[in-house]
């Protein structure tokens, strides 16, 4: 599954070219492996989910 979510954010990363320094909304962040992989990449985010639970463990990054 892992594979699967890095390339589909290689995919993302294709289509908004460098995002480090920009501004990033993940909404229904899920586990927030999006959200995290932007922050690698030099971005700036903010990760929302409506389920609580799930965004306590994406604090945790």
């Amino acid at each position: 599954m892992v594979e699967f979510q890095f390339f589909t954010f290689e995919l993302m990363l294709e289509q908004t070219g460098d995002v480090k320094g920009k501004k990033v909304l993940d909404i229904a962040t899920g586990g927030g492996h999006t959200a995290l992989q932007f922050a690698k990449a030099g971005a700036e985010v903010t990760a929302v989910d409506l389920t609580t639970e799930i965004l306590k463990e994406t604090e945790k990054y």
